[in-house]
């Protein structure tokens, strides 16, 4: 599942790094989005409480901001519900 994530939008961390497992189910702000194709870890978002690590790894630490990867991110904007459901609901009645 691919998201268009821009800065503003709301998202939910879904998946985190070891050592940041705290943040997982954090609704968190886009601040800047990268280009995925280059780099691994594209969107800077920005929560409050969040927990963050150097690239190398070591103790995890309160940071204003961190970076992840699409999938560690759910969007918390537009219409979730699933596409059968919507359609069955359009039919009309008989």
């Amino acid at each position: 599942m691919s998201h268009q994530f821009r800065p503003g939008d709301l998202a939910l961390v879904i998946s985190a790094s070891a050592g940041c497992e705290q943040n997982i189910g954090m609704v968190v702000e886009v601040v800047e989005v990268e280009c995925p194709a280059v780099d691994p870890y594209p969107i800077c978002v920005r929560g409050e409480g969040m927990m963050g690590r150097f690239a190398g790894g070591g103790q995890a630490f309160p940071v204003n901001s961190n970076w992840c990867r699409p999938a560690q991110l759910m969007p918390l904007r537009g219409d979730f519900e699933p596409e059968q459901q919507k359609a069955k609901e359009a039919e009309p009645c008989a």
